[in-house]
């Protein structure tokens, strides 16, 4: 390189020119898909349904671990998307599992890695307007972020078998709410509406990893 670069440690390198920049996704239909996985800057998926997913409906973020991919969500819009019947499978429930969301925005880590892993590159997420209902785990997760807006969602039931089994013992947290955020900042969660279940209590819960300062939770409510 001719010169040194900005970085931090913890921080990934890709070509952000190489990666699919700009791709739209609009009134498409996924059936009994595993996920759909968005790693393209520029990125809008809307108007679109997601039923029977075996795994995340949607997915984005980088996977450092398994496949050694990096590009991180950037400039991403998921919005007016309707989704049913999320996580169908068992394995995104069991203890090793990071992709904890119906949506899920994060980072697959490497293997033997615990907790919310010490970088924020996911940036300039929002996620509005989506109807997810009958969800087997959260209807959103969403980590390792700066610059996210989670508004106006409207939720069913998450956890829908009553249990969450071992989820979230990667992170060392206990699901409790349909909305979970982990290890971000610069976060609005505003006018989401979520249905009370045996798991989930509470709209939205922030991680203690959160720069709390920098999150603001406003009328969401537990229907």
């Amino acid at each position: 390189l001719q010169q040194d670069l900005p970085l931090k440690v913890g921080d990934s390198v890709t070509s952000l020119s190489r990666i699919g920049a700009g791709t739209a996704i609009r009134r498409c239909t996924f059936h009994a898909c595993g996920r759909v996985l968005v790693k393209a800057p520029n990125a809008v998926v809307e108007d679109c349904l997601f039923a029977y997913s075996s795994a995340n409906a949607v997915q984005a973020g980088s996977d450092i671990g398994f496949w050694s991919e990096s590009g991180f969500a950037e400039k991403l819009v998921l919005r007016n998307n309707r989704f049913t019947h999320s996580i169908t499978g068992a394995n995104a429930l069991t203890a090793g599992s990071g992709a904890l969301g119906t949506i899920y925005v994060g980072m697959s880590f490497p293997e033997g890695a615990k907790g919310f892993q010490n970088n924020i590159q996911n940036r300039n997420v929002t996620i509005e307007g989506n109807h997810i209902d009958d969800s087997y785990i959260y209807a959103i997760f969403v980590s390792n972020a700066d610059g996210v807006k989670i508004i106006g969602n409207t939720i069913g039931q998450s956890f829908i078998r009553g249990t969450a089994y071992d989820a979230g013992q990667l992170y060392g947290i206990k699901p409790s709410s349909a909305i979970y955020i982990g290890r971000s900042r610069n976060v609005a969660i505003d006018n989401n509406t979520a249905a009370r279940g045996k798991v989930a209590k509470t709209a939205v819960a922030v991680d203690a990893t959160c720069d709390k300062a920098t999150v603001r939770v406003e009328n969401n409510r537990l229907t």
